[in-house]
């Protein structure tokens, strides 16, 4: 599970960033806020150049608030403006227009162009700037497939592309992190391998506490069979079914349902 998953469609992405990066003046750089290292794609930095762009952290009602503010403090001591959004709420999101539209020439919209790898909330943040359903999105990676001109207000395009990665290959922890939140697509992830990780490197005694009335016991492997004995995971002979209780423990840690966590720290840089 060394090599990241690229379809030919996110080759695509590549190219259709470079042909229309011209007609943007703006970049909107979406990242889950739950992985602000590991769903950042560098390429994106590379193709956008010296273009005007800022970070969108978004899914933040999703991310430890603590930690979303200390990586907007690193951005912004490296030089990036971050906005932190829940495009669902709405929560941000009149900040981040307003940035937006000061941006706008005197004659004609402000184009921006909004990028970021799949699954990261791009669709949803430009639904709500658009104040409509405009993007289409979807609780799987890959759901945008083509470019998209969305009229936000008659001072502000948005261009939707789909969700690109890095072809390059990425350690184990930046993959079992995109794995985690959803950004990879499901055929290049073993969901047991994701969940065990979830359990072993991030503290989340708190969310088996609320959420399934468990106590941690530090063993992921025993913590998940109990969480998937809670749920009903079970085979003829009342053995837990692992495999499906590790995609219901991904599904309720993606919905937030286990609560805010973040997985990597400002300090954690590496892959």
């Amino acid at each position: 599970m060394s090599q990241i998953w690229f379809p030919g469609h996110m080759a695509k992405t590549r190219r259709l960033m470079r042909e229309n990066l011209r007609l943007a003046s703006l970049i909107l750089e979406v990242v889950d806020a739950r992985i602000p290292f590991s769903g950042r794609n560098p390429d994106i930095g590379r193709i956008a150049g010296d273009k005007a762009r800022f970070v969108v952290l978004s899914k933040a009602d999703l991310a430890d608030p603590k930690a979303t503010a200390a990586w907007r403090r690193l951005m912004g001591d490296a030089g990036e403006k971050a906005f932190e959004v829940d495009a669902l709420s709405g929560a941000g999101c009149r900040q981040l227009l307003a940035a937006c539209e000061t941006r706008a020439p005197r004659v004609g919209p402000l184009r921006v162009m909004v990028v970021g790898i799949p699954n990261s909330g791009k669709s949803s943040l430009i639904n709500r700037m658009a104040g409509r359903k405009s993007a289409r999105s979807g609780a799987l990676p890959g759901v945008t497939r083509g470019k998209q001109w969305v009229m936000a207000s008659d001072r502000l395009e948005i261009l939707d592309l789909p969700g690109v990665l890095s072809p390059r290959k990425g350690g184990r922890n930046l993959i079992m992190r995109q794995g985690a939140v959803g950004a990879l697509d499901e055929r290049a992830i073993d969901p047991l391998e994701v969940a065990l990780y979830l359990l072993a490197s991030v503290r989340i005694e708190e969310g088996l506490r609320s959420r399934f009335g468990l106590e941690a016991t530090g063993d992921p492997q025993e913590d998940l069979k109990a969480v998937g004995a809670r749920l009903g995971c079970l085979r003829t002979g009342g053995e837990v079914d692992m495999q499906k209780a590790a995609i219901l423990f991904l599904r309720d840690y993606r919905n937030g349902r286990l609560g805010r966590y973040t997985l990597e720290g400002p300090s954690e840089t590496r892959e």
